[in-house]
């Protein structure tokens, strides 16, 4: 009986030691959790800054820029389309004063019979350009509304690029007092003075239609002053469109090789100024992260050692006992946990990541900067390359006239 009596008390004594273990174990993870719990549900100032750090970046260096400069293609476009307006109004005067001369001499033949009429009844399509008819007269009273209404989109091109060299110049041919005309009493009798191409054909416009309106005409006028001024100052006129057309096509050259200058140092100044904000952005986040690591590992540092101890020595345990695999596994994060913050100098693959993406980022913002910049480089090159077809279509047709 005595026997007995010992047995149990020894077996009570041992029941209530691995309670006691049980319940210290279980505190221990209890601790051990809260503390994973902190530190996983730590704010990170440098984390938090990296991010937003980023965000600013992108959006200063990159986003805006690239919103600004898409806004100002539209700008762009539209300022290099007002020489190609200039040059096809210039044209198109041209071909209207060399319209004047031929459509004139032709009406005059068919009058003096000279030339056969054109028959009214022609079944071909109707010319749209010449007022839908064949009838000489009425082509030629069209011909010469539409150069009297051409004069309305000239105003618009007085203040067209005031301070550049070359459209002052045409501005000069097109709008100064620099035609040569001569104004013709009789073949014998003329006097000549320097006036501006829109008055010059406006005065030969004014006397055409008294020719126009004439009900009958007498072979006498082929010595008129209207048709020697016609005649004598076609050749002034054109000249002078031609001048300006010829400088307009001198600016838009130097435009394009100044545009090629100015885009060259702008590429040079955004991917310096690109480098060196991601470069200096990058090394702010890699010390700020450092210096918060070491402040989390001086943190982890001052935990007590019994704690470490404990959870190295109740995950042996665990093992010893065979534990459910949970555990096993949340002692292990746990370790994992606190190896992760408990270096000194930040990790060599972190900043080895973060550099990369850095450099990725950099490339693509070059490669942004070349693609746009080429844009506007290649629109420059397209107003170069067609703008001379404005020139030489009408240029070719008022040869044939």
């Amino acid at each position: 009986p005595m026997i007995t009596i010992e047995e149990n008390q020894s077996e009570g004594s041992s029941y209530y030691k691995e309670l006691d273990k049980e319940r210290e174990r279980q505190s221990n993870l209890d601790t051990i959790a809260g503390i994973k719990s902190n530190i996983e549900e730590l704010k990170i100032p440098s984390i938090i800054g990296t991010k937003i750090i980023r965000i600013l970046t992108t959006l200063i260096a990159f986003i805006i820029p690239a919103i600004i400069g898409l806004a100002y293609i539209k700008f762009y476009i539209n300022n290099i389309k007002k020489p190609l307006e200039f040059i096809s109004s210039l044209s198109v005067l041209r071909a209207l004063s060399y319209q004047i001369f031929s459509f004139s001499i032709r009406y005059l033949g068919e009058v003096f019979s000279v030339f056969p009429k054109i028959e009214l009844n022609n079944t071909e399509k109707m010319p749209i350009s010449l007022g839908y008819t064949w009838d000489t007269k009425t082509q030629l009273h069209y011909i010469l509304t539409a150069t009297t209404d051409s004069f309305r989109d000239f105003d618009k091109f007085r203040i067209f690029e005031e301070g550049n060299s070359y459209i002052k110049k045409a501005n000069y041919f097109v709008f100064q007092n620099t035609v040569p005309y001569t104004n013709y009493a009789s073949p014998t009798n003329f006097t000549t003075s320097n006036i501006t191409i829109q008055s010059a054909i406006i005065d030969l416009t004014i006397q055409l239609k008294t020719i126009l309106s004439s009900e009958s005409l007498n072979p006498s006028i082929l010595n008129s002053g209207i048709v020697l001024n016609m005649i004598n100052n076609e050749m002034p006129i054109t000249t002078n469109i031609h001048c300006a057309i010829r400088l307009i096509f001198e600016f838009l050259m130097n435009n394009f090789s100044n545009i090629k200058k100015e885009e060259t140092l702008i590429f040079i100044v955004l991917v310096i100024a690109i480098i060196i904000i991601y470069s200096v952005t990058t090394t702010i986040q890699l010390k700020w992260m450092s210096s918060n690591k070491k402040e989390i590992y001086q943190c982890l540092f001052s935990l007590p050692k019994n704690v470490v101890s404990k959870l190295a020595e109740n995950k042996k345990i665990n093992k010893k006992e065979n534990q459910p695999e949970e555990v096993n596994k949340q002692s292990d994060n746990i370790i994992r946990t606190l190896n992760s913050y408990g270096t000194v100098d930040t990790s060599f693959s972190y900043v080895l990541l973060l550099i990369f993406g850095t450099f990725l980022i950099v490339i693509f913002a070059i490669v942004s900067i070349v693609l746009f910049l080429y844009l506007f480089y290649s629109l420059s090159r397209i107003i170069i390359t067609t703008a001379p077809f404005l020139h030489y279509l009408l240029a070719s047709y008022s040869m044939l006239l």
